[in-house]
Formats: C-alpha cells, sequence, structure tokens
C-alpha cells in the first residue's frame, strides 16, 4: 500500500478539522483527496467563509486543490448568493415541491443535530471522543 493513503488524510486532518471548530454549522466529511463542506451558506461562502479559511489552511501544507472540480449545491439563488466568483455555476433546486421538501429534511435534520448535542452521554448513539 502507498504510504500516501494513510499520509495525505494525516496532512489534511487539522486544517479540516480547525475549520469545523471555527465556524459553527460546518462539517467537513473527506474520502481520501476528495471533500464535501456542508451547512448553511453564510458561514460557507464570502471572504472570511470556512471554504476560503480552509483553502487557505491547506495552503500552509503546500496543497493547492483543483477548483475546476468544486461544486455548489444551493436550495435557492439567495443561498448561492455569497459563493465565490470562481465557482462556475451554481446548482440549486428549481422544482418548487423538491426544494420544500429537502428544506424540510434540512430542518429536520439541524433539530436532531441539536438535540443530539444536548443529549447526555448515556442517550447517544456513540459517545464522542
Amino acid at each position: 500500500m502507498p504510504i500516501t493513503n494513510l499520509a495525505f488524510p494525516i496532512i489534511v486532518n487539522k486544517a479540516v478539522k480547525d475549520t469545523e471548530a471555527r465556524f459553527e454549522g460546518v462539517e467537513i466529511r473527506c474520502i481520501q483527496d476528495d471533500a464535501d463542506i456542508i451547512g448553511p451558506p453564510n458561514p460557507i461562502s464570502g471572504a472570511h467563509g470556512a471554504l476560503n479559511f480552509l483553502l487557505s489552511e491547506l495552503a500552509k501544507c503546500n496543497l493547492a486543490p483543483n477548483k475546476s472540480k468544486f461544486q455548489l449545491y444551493a436550495t435557492s439563488a439567495e443561498a448561492a448568493a455569497e459563493a465565490p466568483g470562481w465557482l462556475p455555476r451554481p446548482f440549486r433546486i428549481t422544482d418548487d415541491e423538491l426544494r420544500e421538501s429537502f428544506e424540510k429534511l434540512d430542518a429536520e435534520a439541524t433539530t436532531a443535530a441539536i438535540a443530539a448535542k444536548r443529549a447526555t452521554p448515556t442517550h447517544r448513539a456513540f459517545s464522542e471522543v
């Protein structure tokens, strides 16, 4: 097994964890060299948002992600308004029924996440390490 499979995740881990810690509501999930940033648009986008912070932290590790592979998924034009100009074309849900369904699921997930954070350790499915 090449050492890259072990070394790369170790190198990016600090940048990912520091970004999540700095921006409430933002989660980053990585599989090798692919990452998803999930959360409300406000803390992700903008000059001082999580995306730019993550890119600057990765640059400190001499890593330059391939921005041509980036994609933004948003529920509305308003949600995509602060997206960086270099993102080619943000995707947004245009079907009203589908968007409403997604927004409802998103609200339920947010409520569940808040409840999970408030749960006592004996009521959690997994204990935090």
